[in-house]
């Protein structure tokens, strides 16, 4: 007779039983079935949900169930409702661990970390080193330089005159020039921060200049009285602006009353143009 013993599915023999076996071994077949059956599924106690492994989506469904979708390789769940699939946000194709690149995951409001995490690319914008442990440079969206003069530029007009900053000291994003203009590479609030500086040559007592911050949408200015005993006269102007991706920033000089000339110092780290992006 073609009875084989077992416990588990994997133990039963598909040719069992031969068509020579009596009939009244049949019942020896039927508890052999139920019995592997139960050992091998032995938490069944409702409905089971399947894994199916094909190229488009079941045909009949049930919730919990799971399909590894081989067309876009991802790993999907039915929904509680049986009425759509649920990306999971995990990749079922990467060798050796675990990808949480398939799906999207909602915003995470807190986590708990104990150990390292090392990151690559960037974290909201900015570089990470190459060891994955701190913030190297920023990038994307942020942005922040400096330039200064040292040229000697001279300024004799009523009309505002650009200044250049042709020494760049850094520039953060590639957003100033090199010459004279920062274009803002976001929308955000922005601080600038000018200072200009002259010898006494060239002006006299009570000459009145501006010193202008020009953007896109607005002007911010700010007046200088010279005083003729100084050796030195400068002009400063730190400002808060809120500037919208494209926008750009420049600063001006020019006179507003009086007929000297403001002409710029040739000395390093007097003659300055910096800025940042705040958010």
């Amino acid at each position: 007779m073609g009875l084989e013993t077992g416990t588990y599915v994997d133990d039963l023999v598909v040719t069992n039983p031969l068509g020579t076996d009596a009939k009244s071994a049949g019942d020896d077949h039927l508890r052999l079935i139920k019995t592997v059956l139960k050992n091998s599924f032995p938490d069944v106690d409702e409905a089971v949900a399947t894994i199916h492994v094909k190229a488009t989506a079941p045909s009949t469904t049930q919730a919990g169930m799971i399909w590894f979708d081989t067309t876009a390789d991802l790993l999907k769940l039915r929904n509680k409702g049986d009425t759509d699939w649920v990306t999971l946000a995990i990749s079922p194709i990467t060798s050796n661990s675990v990808d949480i690149n398939a799906g999207t995951i909602d915003t995470i409001t807190s986590l708990d970390v104990t150990g390292n995490i090392t990151v690559g690319g960037t974290v909201d914008g900015r570089d990470v080193a190459t060891d994955g442990t701190k913030l190297d440079t920023f990038s994307g969206d942020q942005a922040e330089f400096a330039a200064e003069d040292t040229s000697g530029q001279s300024i004799n007009s009523a009309t505002p005159t650009d200044v250049n900053f042709a020494t760049e000291l850094f520039d953060t994003g590639a957003d100033y020039d090199g010459t004279k203009i920062f274009t803002a590479p976001a929308t955000g609030n922005y601080q600038f921060n000018i200072n200009v500086c002259t010898t006494s040559v060239g002006i006299s007592d009570g000459d009145l200049f501006r010193l202008d911050l020009v953007t896109t949408s607005k002007t911010y200015r700010k007046f200088h009285v010279i005083n003729g005993g100084l050796s030195t006269e400068s002009m400063s102007m730190s400002v808060f602006v809120n500037l919208t991706s494209g926008n750009t920033a420049k600063v001006q000089i020019s006179r507003a009353s009086g007929s000297g000339t403001w002409t710029m110092t040739v000395t390093a780290g007097q003659n300055n143009f910096s800025g940042f992006l705040i958010r």
